[in-house]
């Protein structure tokens, strides 16, 4: 696919097609309306200037990100902490009830932080990309990969937690899911979490940096993605999780893929896998009691088949990993960073500074179980 209006030459033709072979086995152009700075099979040297002039646009953009986050996790944690002293004071022991605690949290953070974080970031300009599509069969590939990786980062994590703690970290996921009503689990966790974080993580950030290098946009976004959930326990598989679902964005401009893909991974996380949980506790109880009934004995079979359904899933992710590791593309972007300057653009700014530092604070303190 190219721009219309925009001749190639035949030799143009070719070699772009030999680059750019999409996931369908067909030939399509980047994304990209404007032409890169570096032609994607020729790279001549950027002259003095408009490399400097890059690099501090690239600095400026990704400070005011990160400043933009950081206002966010300010604004929500001050909230959260003022509206549960007046909660306590109306009512002590609702101050205790998880889903009052998640109600104020969610309200403060989705009604009051996040648009304050949008409008500082609206600042810096999108990047205009075309769209394309995406199999089911693909996006299932994907969604077998994130199960590996929310499996291996989710052991990771808590191992580290642990070991930091003493033992006494909590992950406050699972503290969550287990303390509300259903319908406010599905409903929080499964549907508005998902369609916020992905708007919010995915779009806001990769489409205002992307013109500066895919692989870094890509990266960035998945690290604010994963430090903004400010729990180490989450912390492994919410980056290897981001990245997943950068890339299909990177490749899509279309977040109803993400948005799909963070909901069922959510789904299987906080509704499916906790019920044959615990219904696998009770079946094992009645074991050891000696009373078994027939429905009791079906669930708990079928529990013990959905986790070697997912011990199978995450295997296949494993391999579907290296596989797909191999075969990622990425196009030179209009405004395409010099090479060894990147990571200081991106990191090495005030902005990311601050945001880096108040979610390491956070995450410390939620492992001393302040949080």
């Amino acid at each position: 696919m190219t721009e219309p209006g925009r001749p190639q030459s035949p030799q143009q033709n070719t070699r772009a097609g030999e680059f750019q072979q999409a996931w369908q086995g067909e030939f399509q152009q980047p994304q990209y309306w404007q032409e890169p700075q570096q032609n994607p099979w020729q790279e001549p040297p950027m002259n003095q200037m408009g490399e400097r002039n890059a690099v501090e646009s690239a600095r400026r953009s990704y400070s005011r990100i990160g400043a933009s986050f950081s206002v966010m996790i300010v604004v929500w944690m001050a909230l959260v902490f003022v509206l549960g002293i007046g909660i306590s004071m109306l009512h002590r022991e609702a101050a205790h009830w998880m889903w009052v605690s998640l109600l104020v949290s969610d309200c403060s953070l989705y009604l009051v932080a996040v648009p304050l974080a949008y409008l500082m970031l609206k600042s810096v300009p999108e990047e205009p990309t075309r769209k394309f599509g995406m199999t089911f069969g693909e996006l299932f590939e994907w969604f077998l990969v994130s199960l590996a990786i929310v499996f291996v980062g989710g052991l990771l994590g808590n191992a580290l937690a642990a070991l930091f703690s003493g033992g006494m970290a909590q992950n406050r996921l699972d503290n969550i899911v287990g303390g509300i009503p259903a319908w406010l689990n599905i409903l929080a966790v499964v549907v508005v979490g998902p369609i916020v974080e992905e708007w919010l993580c995915r779009k806001q950030i990769i489409a205002r940096v992307r013109r500066y290098g895919e692989r870094l946009a890509i990266v960035v976004s998945a690290l604010i993605f994963a430090l903004f959930h400010l729990n180490l326990c989450q912390f492994f598989y919410a980056f290897g999780l981001g990245l997943v679902l950068g890339y299909i964005y990177m490749r899509t401009s279309q977040l109803k893929y993400t948005i799909g893909l963070h909901m069922a991974i959510n789904f299987l996380g906080s509704v499916v896998g906790p019920f044959f949980s615990d219904w696998s506790d009770a079946h094992s109880a009645a074991l050891d009691a000696g009373d078994v009934s027939g429905p009791e004995l079906v669930v708990g079979v079928a529990a013990m088949l959905y986790i070697l359904l997912y011990l199978v899933a995450v295997v296949a992710g494993v391999v579907l990993l290296i596989v797909k590791c191999r075969r990622l593309e990425f196009y030179v972007t209009p405004a395409q960073l010099p090479k060894g300057t990147a990571c200081s653009c991106a990191f090495v700014n005030a902005g990311m500074g601050v945001f880096i530092t108040l979610t390491v604070f956070g995450m410390v303190l939620a492992l001393m179980n302040v949080m």
